[in-house]
Order: C-alpha cells, then structure tokens, then sequence
C-alpha cells in the first residue's frame, strides 16, 4: 500500500458512516476497446477503504480505479454488490434502470464507462 493510500484510509477510518461505493476499473495499457475491467459497488466509509474492501473480496482486477460514492438515496441493484460486473452491456444496462437519481445528484451524466 503506497503512503497516500495509507494516509487516505487512515483519515476515512475516522469518519462517517460508510455508503455505497461505485468503482469502475479500467487498464489504459490494453487496446481500445477492451480497456475496460469492470464495474463493482462496495459498501465502505471512503474510496480508499472501497478500494481495499474491493480488493479483499477479491473482485479488484487491478490496472487504474475510479469511483465516487452513490447517494444514500439510491439504492444499487443487489446483482451489483460486492461483485465484479465485467459486461460492459449489462453495466450500462443496470445504470441505466437505477440511477438517473445518482446522476442528478452527483452533477454527472454517467457513472458507467
């Protein structure tokens, strides 16, 4: 774990209550088009902790992690929770049936890739 890693996590774990985590992981070495690793929604107090949470569940396929929290309003769908959803299709599919509300409030158009 770098020391950024660590000191991110260490400062969650003092924090709030943990929420849903929405992380999408992707390898910019790889050829367009198959970049994309796949999507997972884990329950942590932060993105480090999601992160490493992801990680000991086994579903981080590793290359580059983006994520931001889903609000407490929104409820992912359970086929998406500690899971590694890895069909680009069924990620965009599953967006779009639950959160347009996320979006709204986040200010994002898309969570997906």
């Amino acid at each position: 774990m770098s020391a950024d890693l660590f000191a991110m996590v260490l400062d969650e774990a003092k924090g709030g209550p943990p929420g849903w985590w929405w992380l999408s992981f992707a390898d910019g070495r790889r050829p367009a088009g198959q970049q994309f690793l796949g999507v997972a929604v884990v329950r942590a107090a932060g993105f480090g902790l999601a992160v490493m949470r992801a990680h000991a569940l086994g579903i981080n396929p590793g290359g580059e992690v983006s994520g931001q929290q889903i609000p407490a309003s929104v409820a992912p769908p359970d086929e998406m929770l500690d899971k590694l959803v890895t069909d680009k299709d069924r990620v965009l599919e599953l967006e779009e049936g639950w959160c347009a509300a996320s979006r709204a409030a986040s200010g994002k158009e898309r969570l997906a890739p």
